[in-house]
């Protein structure tokens, strides 16, 4: 009796893993389908990468219990292999998250993942498993799914056409949804082992096996909840800026251009402290990240580290100039992104209106900005030729096609180089693309960083003096 129950508890417990397994994995699968790379900048991320990292741990520890009771060595190997290269990844994915460190690490680790699934896979289909029918399909679900995750992967790396690589990442998180079904064979073959056990007798669990059981679908629950929370506030209603972002927006006076179209921007602007209508200030455009994005028009500023570096009172002293901080409505971007609305054309109507308001060196207008903002400064300068003195994109990317139009303005463009949100190959297209026409510009790429890369480009000296000292009339 005692054995019996021990096996009904075992496959009881299995079953709840595997179906906790299964709905996380899809929960997250559809967000990144939805929201895709935004989705791990929810501060709640990390915690519910935790909690799923734990259940999906002692699911496979379960499976391993299982293979070892059977004697099917083979499995083990092929369970406890995908288990450590799963867990490799969720914990360079967390620091990835919270602190951008271990990105370097990223590729070959997922890389050692997408192997260890496709081995796992050809074990349960070819090793003594086979003859557990469910066992056999989890094994044909695991192998088609790691060949085809890891085809677009590569075919991803290899494309040199942006807008392709967009659409690959879009199939890769299909593929990752689709991964999530994954558990069914599983959960399947763990009721049709349960369902074997003579059940002649009554029986019950303890209040200890609930109390687990109830525990770990808490677990998955609260932080699905509190990350639907998070994505809520973040995309679906517009978040309230926080006492730090009002704090460094308040340097800034508030404006909403408005065209005839009835079309709104809102933007920041600076003025130069001891600002004289009679003279004229050069114009730095400063582009915010993705985590800019809002209608608040407040945490832009935050999200523009060139707008908060300009705002300091000692660069205010050094480059006196009037900063333009335009803030990019949910869903949009200022150029660059396909699928993303193009404001670019807003921003340029409100640099007319702040033309005719303001006393504006036309000679040196400077365009500047990281990630989302790296490629609205791409976008700028390859749509409106001769039109800025200087550019300083950072992480971002642009149309190689487009470097003509780019050949005359100096340009200083940053990467990291094991940057795994907005591959380094896009600057290094650009970048290349210019000079194979004769043209100059200066490249930083900063080895062994990932995406968050201001602090590198902060510290490297010279690029504020560097992007003040050109001029159009030179």
């Amino acid at each position: 009796m005692e054995q019996r129950v021990r096996h009904q508890k075992f496959y009881s417990l299995g079953i709840c893993l595997w179906s906790l397994v299964l709905f996380l994995s899809a929960f997250i699968g559809v967000l990144f389908l939805i929201f895709q790379a935004k989705t791990s900048y929810f501060n709640t991320y990390s915690y519910w990468l935790i909690g799923y990292g734990l259940i999906f741990a002692t699911s496979q520890l379960i499976q391993i219990n299982y293979y070892l009771s059977k004697k099917q060595y083979w499995a083990i190997v092929a369970c406890a292999s995908y288990l450590i290269a799963s867990l490799a990844l969720f914990t360079v994915t967390y620091f990835m998250v919270t602190s951008q460190r271990l990105e370097r690490f990223h590729l070959s680790i997922q890389n050692l993942m997408l192997l260890s699934v496709i081995f796992y896979g050809l074990v349960l289909i070819v090793s003594v498993t086979r003859k557990k029918k469910w066992l056999q399909i989890a094994g044909w679900s695991l192998l088609l799914i790691g060949i085809a995750y890891l085809t677009l992967f590569y075919a991803k790396n290899f494309s040199s056409s942006f807008e392709l690589k967009l659409k690959m990442t879009k199939a890769i998180h299909i593929i990752s949804l689709l991964s999530s079904l994954v558990a069914i064979p599983f959960i399947l073959h763990f009721r049709k082992e349960l369902k074997t056990l003579r059940t002649t007798e009554a029986h019950s669990f303890s209040k200890s096996f609930k109390g687990v059981m109830g525990l770990l679908v808490a677990l998955a629950l609260v932080g699905s909840l509190f990350l639907i929370k998070d994505v809520v506030s973040n995309t679906l209603r517009q978040p309230t800026p926080t006492t730090k972002q009002l704090e460094i927006a308040s340097a800034f006076k508030a404006f909403t251009y408005t065209n005839t179209k009835g079309q709104k921007l809102p933007y920041r602007l600076l003025l130069p402290s001891d600002y004289q209508p009679n003279n004229n200030y050069p114009l730095a455009i400063c582009l915010h990240h993705g985590g800019g994005n809002g209608t608040d028009n407040v945490r832009q500023v935050e999200a523009s580290m060139f707008a908060r570096t300009l705002a300091t009172p000692e660069n205010q002293q050094k480059f006196p100039a009037i900063v333009f901080v335009p803030q990019a409505p949910p869903g949009s971007c200022f150029g660059g992104i396909p699928e993303y609305e193009d404001i670019s054309p807003l921003v340029m109507e409100a640099i007319k209106e702040i033309e005719a308001t303001y006393s504006v060196d036309t000679h040196r207008r400077y365009v500047m900005g990281m990630s989302l903002g790296g490629f609205g400064t791409w976008t700028l300068i390859g749509n409106h030729p001769q039109l800025f003195a200087a550019a300083m994109p950072v992480c971002g990317g642009g149309d190689p096609a487009k470097a003509e139009h780019m050949l005359q303005t100096p340009i200083w463009a940053f990467h990291g180089a094991e940057d795994q949100n907005v591959p380094v190959q896009l600057s290094q297209d650009m970048v290349n693309a210019i000079r194979e026409i004769g043209g100059q510009p200066k490249y930083t790429e900063y080895e062994n960083v990932g995406h968050n890369v201001w602090n590198h480009v902060e510290k490297t000296p010279g690029k504020l003096e560097w992007i003040f000292d050109q001029s159009l009339a030179n």
